[in-house]
């Protein structure tokens, strides 16, 4: 029995031990998904929607000034000694009760404050929706830098692949090189050189996969993945076709990029602002009404009735140390800080889409030259290796042409990648969003 038991207590722990061999099924990400994990699950995001939430509910503490404070006010108070005078036949006659009670509502609305209350309203709505656009301010940030960390993986795995085919190409040819150095129609400085083209790729492929891990690991922080998570990236350079008028994606900018409508919306705070200071000297008119249960009336001083007040007050500012001046003065300096911020944010927008627009164009055409040149250099090794197969060139000539394939295609991509990173950079100056 023991030895049963020991036996199956071995399979299990060989079972779970095996199970924990077991890599995970990598993570796999084509562009969407990446935007979509990014949005969902980075901190920054939801900080910035929290931020958001707390805004708003500023705008409905603001509110509150239009309703009514009512409070619950309760007392009681012992006097000692009790004022009184002896009155002929009738004894003593106490002014107070001994024990006096009051239980009442107290009422405080504010009637009337010459626009202070809707100033403030209006400008914690302006502080909201400039926390709202700070939130697809931080999404385009990170979106846009998640998209450069997608391509750039891309591109270098792409670029990996490149190098594994010029590593076959060059093997093969080590071997076909040595088997002519056993023939004597090649010597060991051929093979020599040849290993030296090996090395090359090799050190080339090691730098390639160091910098494709850190930019998994970027990616992996940006989309909220743990940081042992394999991923795996699906997606090709594809380059749209559009035509292109600056003037109308300037204007497009300066209506949807958030830095441009944060810099309206702080120009539109401090203009509000500015008004709030100007009615510092504004007079209030609010409106009491108490009512309530108390004793001390005659001719029973201990029995509890109801009473009521009511009344208006008006509260008039005469001197407050020039406060009110130095604040409109403050206001109206960050009104105009605020406008000229705007003037600038506009200038920046246009100049960045005019430089996008120019990159992206310059880019497109590279990707066309690209193009041409592996055609060239794929025309090339193949003349090459002709040549070589009957002598009329060295080993060093074909290993160079060889090469000259293996850096136009490594061109190409590069080419294609800068189309698509100029493309989504010009998509991030003009405020267009990368997600739905």
């Amino acid at each position: 029995m023991t030895i049963k038991y020991y036996v199956i207590g071995m399979a299990l722990l060989i079972t779970v031990s095996g199970s924990k061999a077991q890599p995970s099924s990598p993570e796999i990400l084509d562009l969407n998904r990446t935007i979509s994990l990014v949005i969902e699950n980075h901190p920054a995001i939801k900080q910035a929607e929290q931020s958001a939430a707390a805004s708003g509910e500023m705008v409905a503490q603001k509110q509150s000034a239009y309703f009514p404070e009512i409070e619950a006010l309760g007392s009681y108070t012992r006097i000692g000694p009790v004022p009184n005078i002896e009155v002929p036949g009738q004894g003593k006659l106490d002014f107070y009760p001994e024990n006096n009670y009051d239980f009442h509502l107290a009422l405080r609305q504010t009637v009337l404050d010459f626009g202070r209350r809707p100033a403030k309203v209006d400008l914690a709505r302006s502080f909201e929706n400039s926390a709202r656009e700070n939130v697809e301010l931080m999404k385009s940030n990170l979106v846009y830098r998640a998209i450069g960390d997608f391509y750039l993986i891309l591109l270098l795995e792409k670029n990996s692949e490149v190098i594994d085919e010029e590593l076959d190409a060059l093997n093969q040819h080590l071997t076909a090189t040595q088997k002519r150095v056993k023939a004597g129609t090649a010597t060991d400085f051929d093979v020599l050189t040849t290993r030296v083209k090996v090395a090359e790729a090799r050190n080339m492929k090691i730098d390639i996969e160091n910098e494709l891990e850190k930019q998994r690991a970027a990616l992996r922080e940006l989309a909220g993945l743990p940081e042992d998570d394999p991923v795996e990236i699906v997606g090709d350079f594809t380059i749209m076709e559009t035509s292109i008028d600056p003037d109308s994606l300037i204007k497009t900018a300066l209506e949807l990029l958030p830095e441009a409508r944060i810099s309206r919306q702080a120009e539109t705070s401090a203009e509000i602002q500015y008004r709030l200071d100007s009615k510092g000297n504004s007079p209030t008119l609010n409106m009491v009404l108490d009512f309530g249960f108390k004793n001390g009336y005659t001719p029973d001083l201990d029995e509890l009735k109801a009473n009521w007040v009511a009344g208006m007050q008006l509260e008039v500012p005469v001197f407050n140390g020039f406060l009110t001046r130095h604040k409109k003065a403050a206001s109206y300096s960050s009104l105009l800080a605020a406008r000229e911020n705007s003037s600038s944010v506009e200038r920046r927008v246009a100049t960045e889409v005019r430089q996008a627009v120019a990159d992206f164009e310059a880019a497109r055409e590279k990707v066309k030259t690209s193009e041409v040149q592996v055609e060239y250099a794929e025309a090339a090794v193949s003349i090459a290796q002709s040549r070589y197969d009957i002598g009329v060139i060295t080993n060093l000539d074909l290993l160079d042409a060889q090469t000259s394939v293996a850096y136009a295609r490594l061109t190409h991509l590069k080419a294609l990648y800068g189309a698509v990173s100029s493309r989504y950079r010009l998509d991030r100056a003009t405020g267009e969003k990368a997600w739905r």
